[in-house]
Order: structure tokens, then sequence, then C-alpha cells
């Protein structure tokens, strides 16, 4: 990441020039359609460029120093969101302790699986919502986890942490919407799979801190509502929600047709365009063009050619991971199923694990809704930062999985242990960018 930080220009990155209009319209007024076609984001992410921004241009004003304002803002936002990365990998080791106490080989395997997705490291360079959502929800899983430990006991203190979290969530993007809903659902799942009791502790805490979200976050979605008629308004008109807004091969398409996911993983492949090669792809590579593979853009250089073969490889050593992500969500749902009372036993661990999952699921029916009310016939929509919170997520699927391979083998355990550090190894180059 401190590469990145010294190499990576921010104005690179999706929709910069939008985002850097939303910056520079802020301190002081927020943007309008008129501005910027990111109107309808949140504020939050674009407060502190345009704080550093609008104090760089004061010192202009009054020294006459020939200052870069924009470098100087985006490399000063790219700082504090590698540290909220790194603040991020803290609470995914403190929810280990708490889930998986004195389990030191559960508590390496998530971190590896964490730092091993190549997304995190071009999402966390560029100016947009998304960091902050992850660093939200990440931090809201860590109070969760010990929330679970603590048999569902909490203070006022408790309730004002929840209530900000969430507030400040929904200030970042609207993704962060899927994980209320999400707690909505968990909240009303655990009448059925707990009791009563629990069921009001948790009902109390949801309510009071949800009223401190909205308290914190809802004069932005009005004011959307008073200016442009929607609380969701968005910078495209919505499709009908008809799976036919896509062709088929959308959905089904893998890209092992004719090996083109391990030969052309770029937007210029011949490859039929679909969710789930786009998506692996952009998820371990770079797919779109704007970290790692220069495709004349602007003027730059081209690298295609010299690319492509070790992103092909890439690909292709990634599917160790990404299966170790799907094996350990399917392992979830038989180490989560037993009826009413199956969490009695390794409660906070079960509980937590619930929690997730219902995220996992929600969010991802989310992403899809997503890419069928807004269709793009080169799958624009389709990118790994939009949902790197959700990526981040299926960590502790891996790592439960390979806890469940540990106790059976703890030899064959250190053996995918060790392929994924060689692959981390491998993908190195992945995470640091080309420009």
């Amino acid at each position: 990441m401190s590469f990145n930080i010294i190499n990576y220009n921010h104005e690179l990155g999706y929709d910069a020039a939008a985002h850097k209009w939303y910056v520079e319209v802020l301190p002081f007024a927020l943007p309008t359609d008129q501005d910027t076609y990111e109107f309808f984001s949140p504020p939050l992410p674009y407060i502190f460029p345009s704080l550093i921004d609008s104090v760089c241009d004061k010192l202009y004003e009054l020294s006459q120093v020939n200052i870069d304002c924009t470098t100087l803002y985006g490399k000063s936002t790219q700082i504090l969101q590698a540290l909220m990365f790194v603040l991020i990998i803290y609470f995914y080791m403190n929810i280990a302790q708490l889930i998986m106490p004195f389990n030191r080989e559960f508590l390496d395997s998530l971190i590896l699986l964490l730092v091993i997705i190549s997304a995190n490291y071009k999402t966390f360079a560029m100016i947009r919502g998304e960091p902050y959502v992850a660093f939200f929800i990440s931090w809201s899983l860590y109070l969760f986890a010990k929330l679970f430990k603590n048999n569902f006991i909490f203070g006022r203190s408790d309730i004002y942490y929840f209530g900000i979290i969430f507030g400040l969530l929904a200030l970042s993007r609207q993704w962060g919407f899927l994980f209320i809903l999400s707690l909505l659902i968990f909240l009303f799942s655990m009448k059925y799979f707990y009791n009563d009791d629990i069921f009001k502790k948790l009902f109390k805490l949801l309510f009071w801190s949800l009223l401190i979200a909205f308290i914190i976050s809802s004069w932005f979605y009005f004011g959307l509502f008073i200016q442009y008629g929607s609380f969701t308004t968005f910078n495209e008109i919505p499709q009908e929600l008809d799976i036919k807004n896509n062709p088929i091969s959308f959905y089904t398409t893998t890209g092992f047709e004719d090996l083109l996911l391990f030969k052309e993983p770029f937007r210029g492949s011949s490859m039929t365009k679909g969710i789930i090669p786009i998506l692996h792809s952009d998820t371990w590579g770079d797919w779109w063009g704007y970290f790692l593979l220069r495709t004349g853009r602007e003027g730059e250089s081209v690298n295609i050619s010299e690319t492509l073969p070790y992103l092909g490889r890439v690909n292709a050593v990634a599917l160790i991971p990404t299966t170790l992500y799907l094996l350990g969500l399917l392992y979830c749902f038989k180490f989560l199923k037993n009826g009413k009372h199956k969490f009695e036993k390794n409660k906070e661990l079960k509980v937590f694990y619930f929690l997730i999952t219902i995220f996992t699921v929600t969010g991802f029916a989310g992403f899809l809704w997503f890419n069928i009310k807004y269709p793009e016939e080169k799958g624009d929509t389709v990118k790994a930062t939009y949902i790197i919170y959700l990526l981040n997520i299926l960590p502790f699927y891996g790592a439960l999985f390979l806890n469940r391979i540990k106790n059976f083998n703890l030899k064959f355990y250190k053996i995918l242990y060790s392929i994924l550090f060689l692959i981390f190894i491998h993908n190195i180059p992945t995470m640091i960018t080309n420009f």
C-alpha cells in the first residue's frame, strides 16, 4: 500500500473526475447533478479530502507558493484509507479471538485469506465510498462479536457506538443499507432461532442505535428526495426488475469456454461478458484496466501484451482461494443447521456466522438486483470495488473450512496454508499498481 500511495494517481480511478468534482464542491456546499454525476453519493468519503483541499487553497492564496492541492488531498486520503485497511485487519484479529479463542490457525487463515484479495489494494487507493463501507461494516462486526461474547448484555454507550457507526455507514455509500437490512433480518430470525429475551435485547439495541443513525444521516436522503424526487436517486434511469434485462449468458457464462478466463482476463476480451468471469478477474486482477493494465487511456503507454499472460495465471491460481471461500460458505450452512436451538453450543461462533451469512446472501442479492435494474452491455456495473465489503466477508468462510480441515488432518491443513501463502506471493504484483 505504501508503494501505491506514492505511485498511484487517484485521478486514474473509476469515475475519478466525478469524484474529484465532488471533493472540490465541498466542504461548504453539496454538489448537484450539474456539478458531478456522483451527486447522489453521500458526502462522508469526500469531507476529509475537501478539507485538505480548502486549507491548501487558502495557503496558496496567502503565500503564493505553488502547491498541487489535488495531489496533496489525493495522497492524504490514500494514507487515511490505508490506515483504515490496517484497522480492518485489527478488527478481524480481534473477531478471531472472540469467536475462536486460542486458535492461532484460524487467526492466521483468516488474515491470509483477507490480505490475499487483490481488489482491496486498488479500492483503497481510490477516492470513493466503498473503503468507508468496508471499514464501518468491519467495525460493526467486531462490536457484534463482542456483544455475542457478552451474552447480548450492553450499556448505553454501546447504543451510541452502534448508532454513530450505522449513521456514518449510511453517509458513506448506499451499499451500506444492505448491511442495515441484514441486521433487521437477523433480528427477526433470532426470535425464532434463539429466545424472546435475546430478541428483546437485540430489538432494543437496534431500535435506538438505528434511530441515532437516522438522526445522523437522514438529512442527506431527505435532501435527495426534495431536490430530485427520490430517496434513492441515481445517475441512470432504472429498468423494470426483469432478469431478461441482461442476456442469459450474463448469468451463466463462466469464462471456462475456450479457457478465455485464463487467456484474456480484461475488458477487451472476446469472452462472453458475464458476472462470474468479470467479477473473478476484477477481484484477483484488473479487468477494467484502472490499476495494472495500461490500455492507452489518456495517452498512457500500453502494457496489455506483457501483463495479460501473468493475469491469466493469477486467475488460475486464484481458483484455489475462491474454492475455499465457496466450500466454506457451503460448510457454514451445514454448520448452522439443526433447528431452533442450534445456537446453544458454540453460541458466539454460531451467532456471528449466522449474522454474516445473512449479510452475504442479502448483499450478493442486492448486487444482482443492481445489475438487473441498471444493465450495461459490457457489464460496467460489475466491479469488485463495488462489493469489496462483501468480498472481505468471504475469508471468514475460508478460515472456518480450513479450521475444519485442521481438526481432521493437521498436516493437510499446513499444506493448504502453505499453498495459499505461495499464491499470495505469486499475486503480489496484482496488489502493486503499474501506473
